[in-house]
């Protein structure tokens, strides 16, 4: 364990000493027998067990070693400490990983994913196009240099709310900086959460940091001769974030312009307007054609009106910069609406939903304009977000099957299911929304959310699926089938009849009205398997031997 930095200032009005500090933990420190951590008052740690550095230090990553930095308030009079400040950085060994950099980096946290994959590709060295191409660089002060040796990364820096505005983050990121030129490391990162993303970027440009090409990725060097160093904060460059990309980027032609400020059939209006012989073809900067933002926009009334163009048609193969056709397009978007992450039960279960039938229109216009086949299954598919179907029969895809057994053999069944939204969470959610409508949560959220539940269901159910009795039913027997789920046993449709008997205790009249009615039991599972195997399929599944030749699904 090192003691990297003790930086004292005496405030002699206030009588007190201003102390930072930073520790290192890496493989090379992390031993809990022969831990000899000191901090800077020379006192040994009380636990070595406890250590703060252990609580940060995750010895599966032995590429990396953790940078811990607290702000201490010392009285002069009595040497009691007060904590007023702290952050935790990463010093990572990009050498010992480029091979694997992403997924190694996606295993520790999200905020190490964001940064591997935004800046550097997966050999951890900076895109080209991000010191290339000059609408992606920016102010171009970062170049491929950022991508070589070792990083920094910075996780999080905090203040005592009531000690901010006295200089101390200040303090603490010099203190960082210090040890970056120690450990002879030319580049710190960070990451700012949105939350907070304002200040934060303000308070770190103050000291240096300048923004990554257009990302929302900040950085330091630590040669002052740097030409980050010497780019004035006014002049350094504005992030492309989901909101305003097409307005920067995207918005490079009249059409693009109309598509972008008028939703569906406002926008067509004025497009009719235009001389005749318009090139609806015409591209961006970017490769975009109107047909691509259309898909963008999941607008299918105006995706609709351009195909009518005649020529706006032939685009309809044409790829992006990013190599994206117009059906790409539509198909990355539909991906991120649906599995952005979303708070309770209702905008977990509706959030990408209310965009579902304006998707399915543009899917289905735009693969037959492609010439594909399209028909009733396809779109049952499309609309779920299923490739293989079977998990829309209720029937486990390979690969949920896999992970449901991997899990029960290991004896994590119960504590690992839940961590990546395998059926248990989803049916609590599912539960929670369909039984409060029938109680007293009928806001307009919560009833578009359980019609979204049951339009999954097929047609010569429409006459009852709004029925209370049938959606009781039906959500009685998805809280069966998480008690077989708990008990580790394989869900289908079979073994679940079985055992419909042994769960009278939950309700066994509302399965069997929903029965009577003409629900199904694989009705039920469909819906389940439908919406969870995608998001099971986690960074640890991906990588095991046995997962290589399990076919995908989506």
């Amino acid at each position: 364990m090192s003691d990297l930095r003790a930086l004292r200032e005496t405030y002699t009005r206030e009588k007190l000493i201003k102390v930072i500090e930073i520790l290192k933990c890496g493989p090379e420190e992390y031993n809990k027998r022969d831990h000899t951590c000191k901090h800077s008052d020379d006192s040994p740690c009380v636990d070595p067990l406890e250590c703060c550095l252990f609580d940060e230090y995750d010895e599966r990553f032995p590429w990396k070693a953790v940078l811990v930095g607290y702000a201490y308030y010392e009285s002069i009079e009595t040497g009691k400490r007060m904590t007023v400040g702290h952050f935790v950085a990463d010093i990572i060994n990009r050498e010992k990983i480029r091979d694997v950099w992403y997924d190694h980096m996606e295993a520790v946290s999200s905020v190490h994913a964001v940064v591997a994959e935004t800046v550097f590709d997966r050999q951890g060295y900076m895109h080209r196009e991000l010191y290339e191409e000059e609408p992606k660089m920016g102010s171009g002060v970062f170049k491929k240099e950022i991508g070589e040796g070792p990083l920094i990364l910075l996780r999080f820096i905090e203040v005592d709310e009531k000690f901010r505005r006295r200089g101390i983050g200040t303090k603490l990121l010099s203190g960082l900086h210090k040890v970056a030129k120690q450990e002879e490391i030319e580049f710190i990162c960070t990451y700012p959460k949105p939350d907070t993303k304002d200040t934060f970027t303000a308070f770190v440009r103050s000291v240096g940091y300048r923004r990554v090409a257009r990302s929302n990725i900040l950085a330091y060097a630590t040669d002052e001769h740097h030409s980050s160093r010497q780019l004035a904060k006014h002049l350094d460059s504005k992030p492309v974030t989901v909101a305003d990309r097409t307005q920067l980027l995207e918005y490079t032609t009249p059409i693009c312009l109309v598509i972008s400020k008028y939703m569906g059939n406002d926008a067509i209006r004025i497009l009719q307007k235009f001389p005749i012989d318009t090139d609806w073809n015409e591209t961006s900067i970017y490769g975009i054609t109107p047909l691509h933002l259309a898909a963008s926009f999941v607008a299918p009334e105006v995706i609709a009106f351009l195909l009518s163009r005649g020529k706006a048609s032939s685009s309809i193969y044409q790829l992006t910069h990013y190599g994206n056709t117009p059906l790409g397009v539509l198909k990355a978007t539909g991906v991120s609406v649906r599995y952005s992450p979303t708070s309770g039960p209702v905008m977990n279960l509706d959030h990408w939903r209310g965009h579902a039938d304006d998707y399915v229109e543009c899917y289905r216009l735009l693969s037959t304009a492609m010439n594909m086949p399209w028909d009733d299954a396809l779109e049952k598919r499309v609309r779920a977000g299923c490739s293989c179907g079977e998990c829309l029969e209720g029937v486990m895809s390979p690969r949920l099957q896999f992970l449901y057994s991997w899990c029960a053999s290991d004896g994590s069944f119960l504590i690992f299911l839940p961590n990546i939204i395998l059926p248990i969470g989803y049916i609590r959610d599912s539960v929670q929304v369909i039984k409060g409508r029938w109680g007293q949560n009928t806001d307009k959220e919560s009833l578009q959310a359980v019609n979204s539940i049951f339009g999954h269901l097929p047609t010569t159910l429409s006459a009852v699926c709004d029925l209370e009795s049938f959606q009781i039913g039906f959500t009685t027997l998805l809280e069966y089938t998480g008690a077989w789920i708990e008990e580790k046993m394989m869900p289908n449709a079979s073994g679940l009849e079985r055992k419909i008997d042994q769960y009278t205790e939950l309700g066994g009249g509302d399965v069997q009205t929903y029965l009577e009615l003409g629900g199904t039991i694989n009705d039920a599972l469909g819906y389940l398997f439908g919406e969870c195997c995608y998001k099971a399929w986690s960074l640890k599944f991906r990588n095991l031997k046995e997962t290589k030749a399990i076919p995908h699904c989506r």
